[in-house]
């Protein structure tokens, strides 16, 4: 994923979403997102719709 420039400015949120096996969709609006990976089993999500972004953490540990 190409994260605009003036996006990578904006911080993601301060809210870490926990990761499932399914597909991820949007948070804020169900559409698909793209992402990045970064590290310790995070992603960094961006919607291709309405360009929010949020990141994910893999845990597994948690039951889900």
């Amino acid at each position: 994923m190409t994260i605009n420039s003036a996006d990578r400015n904006e911080p993601p949120g301060e809210v870490t979403y926990i990761g499932t096996d399914q597909p991820e969709t949007c948070r804020f609006c169900g559409s698909r997102t793209d992402f990045e990976e970064l590290p310790n089993e995070q992603q960094l999500h961006q919607c291709l719709d309405c360009g929010k972004r949020y990141i994910v953490e893999f845990d597994e540990s948690f039951e889900y």
